[in-house]
């Protein structure tokens, strides 16, 4: 009989085990996080400036195109300079933040525009490499 009770702590274990496991594989669990995080949209953002000439405001056009199936809403974008071409500050460039409502449809795109504006006259022809970020 010695065996017989060790396959019932086993079965006794085994439900213990998966009474515990519920938890962590539901909606909201640990593991649940990892499904939510694959549901975030995905969004790629590229710019290009046109019309930079020192000390005039000009606006940096950002097309964001949406891989979701579903329509992605947008209410912040930022830009920032990561780097410039030789003979330039980073901080020539000046760029604020767009805030607002922006839908952008399911597979689809849209454009923001962020005001920006050069600050020095030998920085207007740069190459300019920037971040985009949106919330």
């Amino acid at each position: 009989m010695p065996f017989l009770s060790a396959g019932v702590r086993l079965l006794s274990w085994l439900g213990a085990l998966a009474v515990l496991a519920i938890p962590f594989a539901s909606p909201g669990g640990p593991l649940g996080l990892v499904h939510v995080a694959m549901q975030q949209p995905a969004l790629t953002i590229t710019g290009s400036i046109e019309g930079l000439a020192a000390g005039v405001p000009a606006g940096l056009a950002l097309t964001l195109h949406s891989s979701a199936d579903a329509a992605v809403e947008v209410h912040r974008l930022t830009a920032r300079v990561t780097g410039v071409s030789s003979g330039c500050l980073e901080t020539a460039l000046v760029i604020k933040a767009w805030a607002g409502r922006l839908v952008v449809p399911a597979r689809g795109s849209a454009i923001a525009t962020l005001p920006v504006q050069v600050t020095s006259t030998h920085c207007v022809g740069a190459t300019w490499q920037l971040a985009y970020t949106s919330s």
